[in-house]
């Protein structure tokens, strides 16, 4: 017989996988747009990939892990929600587990706090990427797994 935590652990890895191919498809739809609309390219790197490359090449290889990366996230946050989601289970911050959707906050400011620092350029891009993080999985998979 299966037990209820075993069945809220396997819930909780696909809802988080779930969660996580979603938040991959939002990066690859929006990275090739802030790649190719930067105005600042240097133009020996726009020259290389025009002689050398083409966008499929590489933005091929760039969705590929981009995907594999997002869904492991996913699964992560997903076990760790559903292992820990009665301990941590306050509803706040228009969420079942405000504890949770903090943490989650502070993991998407210490993944995106950095690549904006370095990509100011592209800053509405990664704002957008920012907040579906923040929504996908901080609020997104509670609701899905309260």
């Amino acid at each position: 017989m299966v037990s209820r935590s075993e069945v809220l652990s396997l819930e909780g890895i696909i809802v988080g996988s779930t969660c996580g191919i979603i938040i991959g498809l939002l990066v690859i739809g929006i990275t090739p747009i802030m790649i190719i609309s930067q105005k600042d390219t240097p133009a020996n790197l726009n020259d290389y990939l025009k002689t050398h490359s083409s966008l499929t090449s590489l933005f091929l290889p760039i969705t590929f892990l981009i995907q594999i990366i997002f869904t492991f996230i996913g699964l992560i946050l997903g076990f760790v929600y559903s292992f820990l989601g009665s301990s941590i289970a306050e509803a706040g911050l228009g969420s079942p587990s405000y504890i949770f959707t903090l943490g989650i906050m502070l993991i998407s400011l210490i993944i995106f706090a950095p690549i904006l620092v370095f990509l100011r350029s592209m800053w509405k891009g990664i704002l957008i990427l920012h907040l579906s993080f923040v929504g996908i999985f901080g609020w997104l998979l509670p609701y899905i797994l309260a």
